[in-house]
């Protein structure tokens, strides 16, 4: 994995989808077009060479390593939240 090619927004959107779980409703939340939102989820899904979510009949839920991952990355968004709370004293 090449964490170069990680997109920070990309793991926020990932973040926001893996929460909602829906795509849809994810996009309205984040005001980008469902499209768009699903496009992003699938390249970091190719950057990440993992599947993260696991994808039936209109269903989106996490996959196991998707589960496991959105446990780090809600972790880091926390600790960016965190530090920008700092800054604002």
């Amino acid at each position: 994995m090449d964490l170069t090619s990680v997109n920070l927004t990309h793991l926020y959107y990932f973040k926001i989808v893996a929460e909602r779980e829906n795509m849809t409703k994810a996009a309205e939340q984040m005001f980008v077009s469902q499209p768009a939102l699903s496009k992003a989820i699938l390249k970091l899904e190719h950057s990440l060479g993992v599947t993260l979510f696991e994808r039936s009949k209109g269903r989106l839920r996490l996959s196991a390593i998707g589960a496991e991952y959105y446990h780090y990355i809600s972790q880091a968004f926390h600790a960016i939240e965190a530090g920008g709370a700092i800054l604002k004293r």
